[in-house]
């Protein structure tokens, strides 16, 4: 059951506007103030404790992304190692797009290396220069261990030889 409310939209009193245009940057207090009945149930806009516009989170968006994308890329080399090991090409379903997702990943922390060179943003450099080295070190040590696996019959064959 869905409850609507009708009438017109609480007015933030007088004293409530001071003490939000004391305590929230002046541009988010003239927005409350300016928002009036159009504000909702509370009468205001969302504001963050610290003030802050919010554009520190989407600096660190590329750095969430590359991380996401490195985990993508991760969990299909690990999915295509193990079917390797099986009889078959199978790997080959989850071999094709753990390359696409490894070169596009590093791809994409190379770029962000740049712009962060550009924007002079030394920390995100430091930050992403991690993400790059481990990128590179989960794609070659998915390349050896690639070309170390062998399959299943092959393994057995070489443990019963060894008793």
């Amino acid at each position: 059951m869905v409850v609507v409310a009708t009438g017109p939209a609480p007015v933030i009193p007088e004293s409530h506007q001071a003490a939000l245009a004391r305590t929230a940057p002046a541009s988010s207090a003239s927005a409350i103030t300016r928002m009036g009945d159009r504000a909702g149930a509370t009468g205001a806009r969302p504001v963050s404790a610290s003030g802050a516009d919010g554009q520190g989170a989407l600096s660190l968006w590329p750095l969430f992304g590359a991380v996401n994308q490195t985990l993508a890329a991760l969990a299909l080399i690990l999915v295509t190692l193990y079917l390797k090991r099986r009889k078959g090409l199978k790997w080959l379903i989850p071999g094709i797009p753990a390359l696409f997702m490894s070169v596009m990943t590093l791809w994409a922390s190379v770029l962000n290396q740049f712009q962060f060179g550009v924007e002079n943003n030394l920390l995100l450099q430091i930050i992403n220069a991690a993400i790059v080295v481990i990128v590179l070190w989960i794609i070659i040590e998915g390349v050896i261990k690639f070309f170390k696996t062998s399959s299943v019959d092959e393994l057995e064959v070489s443990e019963v030889k060894s008793y």
